[in-house]
Formats: structure tokens, sequence, C-alpha cells
């Protein structure tokens, strides 16, 4: 089923740093450390522990506490707890203002689009001015959508919880790769009813999250989708979590376009599957828009060749997920899968992939689901195989169409419990 394809190398655009508010701002950190130490400390040794006693610190974060000065070395243990509470409260700050931009969605979206499916937290992203890398972790922001909203600093020590995805500021390289393949603002909208013939003005929230189809870009998952591909590409990496990457549904290829120069770039390379009908829609499937959706394998080899990511280590294969997801199961030269993302829309779909596949992901190793809160028949698989297989992760949301998980125990998978049409509606 299998077809390799021929050499090609990575490129790395030049580009300019963004964020040069968060950059100013992060670069008076240690000056309004200092008069924040020094204001709090003098607070504490005058208020000498009382109770009830409030300090600047207790304006800022609402953290109170209450000591009492019994020897010098207390006292030392104090202040360095003190400074220590500034800097975080200045870091909680700078994150906030640094990455407000990026941290999407807003929480009136959130609170507004929250599914009772996909638990009660959202994972988001916070960036920093600065670019980082692998072994410079920023944090992981955990936002609680319950009677209100909660906003904790994760520090490093503690980034290994499984529902966290530790978020990285793109290379120039691959922030260029990433905004060429979810498609240009210039180029609009595809207008849908007349299957894309004509394009319709450009929303950048649409695009944004995967709501519009791109009439010249490379993939429809949207920015949002797509950072949180390239984050599981960096947690594997991070993790050293062996295996390939595999996108099952791939379109015109973006995605997959981007994970190949994300592993490039990182110098970390991995075998790339890239799997799909390829010519095929099942019937039905968006009518009137045939012409626009369809795709050949060699329409997506030359757009891989475009971008100088195509290898000896991408991977096509052609055909109905039902077929090539149970040949791959016994594919010698797959091995272990790091991060695997279904597209599939539908029940079989996803049933047939998840069965065959979901054993080559090891522990640490990251799925993600491209549409799961968009198709009924999708998220019911999903609640199906927790219950039938005894999963016990929890997805977690991406936007209002995806949710990704972390694989945390290994599990033997039952294929009788395959369900028909028969024994889905419950």
């Amino acid at each position: 089923m299998r077809k390799k394809s021929g050499k090609g190398t990575s490129t790395r655009p030049a580009g300019a740093n963004r964020r040069e508010k968060a950059h100013n701002l992060t670069s008076e950190i240690p000056k309004r450390i200092t008069v924040m130490s020094s204001t709090m400390a003098m607070t504490s040794r005058n208020s000498h522990g009382s109770a009830g006693a409030q300090t600047d610190s207790d304006k800022l974060c609402h953290h109170s506490h209450s000591s009492t000065e019994q020897s010098s070395q207390k006292t030392e243990a104090s202040h360095n707890q003190t400074e220590r509470l500034a800097l975080l409260c200045i870091l909680i700050l700078v994150l906030i203002l640094s990455g407000g931009s990026r941290f999407e969605p807003s929480i009136a979206y959130l609170k507004h689009n929250i599914n009772q499916h996909g638990g009660n937290s959202i994972r988001g992203t916070a960036t920093s001015s600065s670019s980082s890398s692998p072994s410079k972790p920023k944090v992981c922001l955990d936002v609680q959508i319950n009677d209100d909203i909660h906003v904790r600093y994760t520090p490093d020590a503690t980034m290994e919880s499984e529902q966290c995805l530790v978020y990285h500021e793109p290379s120039p390289y691959i922030d260029l790769i990433m905004k060429t393949v979810v498609g240009f603002p210039n180029h609009g909208k595809c207008n849908l009813i007349d299957g894309c013939k004509t394009a319709l003005p450009y929303t950048p929230e649409e695009r944004n999250y995967g709501n519009d189809w791109p009439p010249y870009g490379y993939t429809m998952v949207g920015y949002k989708r797509l950072e949180n591909f390239r984050a599981a590409i960096e947690e594997v990496n991070r993790n050293q979590i062996p295996g390939a990457i595999m996108e099952l549904g791939v379109w015109r290829g973006g995605s997959m376009i981007m994970a190949a120069a994300v592993s490039n770039d990182a110098q970390y390379p991995r075998n790339l599957w890239v799997v799909d009908a390829f010519e095929t829609l099942p019937p039905g499937t968006y009518a009137g828009a045939s012409d626009y959706l369809a795709t050949t394998e060699q329409m997506v080899r030359d757009n891989f060749d475009f971008f100088h990511v195509l290898s000896d280590r991408v991977y096509f294969v052609k055909g109905m997920f039902q077929n090539t997801a149970p040949a791959l199961k016994f594919n010698d030269d797959l091995g272990s899968i790091a991060v695997l993302r279904v597209d599939g829309n539908f029940y079989d779909s996803y049933q047939s992939s998840m069965y065959s596949l979901y054993a080559k992901v090891p522990v640490g190793g990251i799925v993600i689901f491209d549409d799961v809160f968009s198709h009924p028949d999708v998220l019911k698989f999903w609640l199906h195989f927790k219950q039938d297989q005894g999963i016990t992760e929890k997805i977690n949301r991406i936007d209002r169409h995806s949710a990704w998980f972390r694989k945390t125990r290994d599990v033997e998978i039952d294929v009788t419990k395959m369900r028909g049409p028969e024994n889905r509606a419950s």
C-alpha cells in the first residue's frame, strides 16, 4: 500500500520577531521585581506577620499569609518567599500581556462553546516575546470553565501533566509555513454556495478556527489546530517518545507539510505517513464542491516538493480507512506512532483507525481527533470506544471542532467489540 518519495531539502526563510510591546515589558522585569520585592519585604518586616495585614502581593495575587518572626533564619526564609511570590506575579502579568493576542479563544467564546462531552477544562497557550526551543519549555495555562475562569501558572517542574502541552513560539521558518498552508488572507474564502468557484471576504477569526475553506490553502484545519499539531510534535520530541507522525485524511497535505518542516527544523527526523482516500469522496460528501475538494496523490506529493519537505521519510498510503488502517496495523515499516491525527468525519473511519492503530501509539504519544465535536457520529464513536475498551484518558478541547489526548497507559484492544450500525444507538 505504501509508496516512498524522493529526497528533498528544507529552507529557513528569515523572519522578524513580533510582540515588541511584550519584549519591552519583559525587559523591565528585573527593575519591577526589585521595587516590588523591596516594598513587600519592608511591609512584611513591619507587620511582623500580624493577622489581617495586607501586602502588595495580597492585592496583586490574592495571596495571604501569616508568620511569626522567631529567628533571623525564619525572617530570611520569609524574605525569599516574598521575592519568589513577586517574581511569580510579574511573570503572570507578562504572560497575560504578551500572550493575549495568541491566547485564544476568548473567555466569552470558551464559555459559550464548551461542550458537555469535552470535560470542564481547555488547555491553552501562552507565549513570550523571545523564541524558545524544546530544551527551554514555557508554561501551560490551565483555563477552567466552571462558574468562572481560573488561570493558573504551572512551573516547569509540574508540566508533565498528561493534559498539558508545552507551547513554544514558532521559528520564523515554521511560522511562514503555517501561515502559507492555512491560506493567505488576500485570497478570501470559498463561496460554498457555488462550490468555491468564487471567493468571499476573508475573516481572521474564521481562518484561525478553521471555519472557512481557503481557496488556495493547503489545509482546512485553521491556525489554532495547526498550532496544536505543532505543539504535539514538539512535545513528543521533548519527551523522546519514539515513532512516526501519521495523519489520516490530509486533503492537500498542508498539516503534514508543516509536520515535516517541524521535524526538519528541530533536527529530530521522524517518518511521516500521509494516509488519504485520494480522488475518492464518500457519496453525498459536500455535494457541489467535489472539484474543490478533489485531490490526487501526485498533487499532494507535488505540494510536499514545493515546500522542500519531500524525502524518503514520507510515506503515502492511498485508500479508504476501512481498508488501509487494518493493513497498516501489520506494516513492518510503520513501527510505533508518536502522534496520530485522525480526520475522518465518519464513525466507520474513526473505528477502523483507532481499532487498528491505537495499540501502535506508545505511552506518552498523542492522539488528535480533528472533528470530534463537528460530527455527532465521531463523538459517539469516542464514547463507545472508551466504554468498550476501558479507556480512561479524557479528551482536551482544541477549538469548537477538535480535541486531543495523551496516552497514559497501554490497553489491549479487543477487536471483537467493533460496532456495526445496528449497535451504535446507545
